[in-house]
């Protein structure tokens, strides 16, 4: 582009053997409509990528099985007020059955299975469940 005429309100340019007018100011008149689509095309695309993100961020917990389902508050309730408590029981009910039979177990060559069967599984449905799921 050569300019081939300025005065204080415009400019003349010669691009491909035409000229061309333009006003003087912050930017030429090219330039504002060239920068006008490109801040159009970058809200439009925030803007799908704000509306689809959801979409996007679901299709990708359920791809990679983060989806948690929700626990209802009646198990989570009856979980902590009667299993719970049935449990700790359990464990130590096991506990001592485990101590009258060990020497049994240990006979056998069974001490270990006696151990998880009688104190390690009633412990782990105790304490190491989240509340309100009966299937772990």
């Amino acid at each position: 582009m050569d300019i081939v005429f300025r005065d204080s309100n415009s400019i003349f340019f010669r691009t491909t053997g035409q000229l061309e007018w333009f006003k003087v100011g912050n930017l030429f008149e090219k330039e504002k409509l060239m920068c006008t689509h490109r801040k159009t095309i970058v809200r439009l695309l925030l803007v799908m990528l704000l509306c689809f993100s959801p979409v996007l961020v679901n299709a990708a917990a359920a791809a990679d099985g983060l989806q948690k389902k929700q626990t209802s508050p009646v198990a989570m309730t009856l979980d902590l007020l009667l299993c719970r408590p049935l449990g700790m029981v359990a464990t130590l009910t096991g506990g001592a059955v485990f101590v009258v039979s060990a020497p049994f177990s240990a006979l056998g060559g069974n001490i270990g299975d006696a151990w998880d069967s009688l104190v390690v599984t009633p412990a782990q449905y105790t304490f190491s469940r989240p509340l309100g799921e009966f299937d772990k």
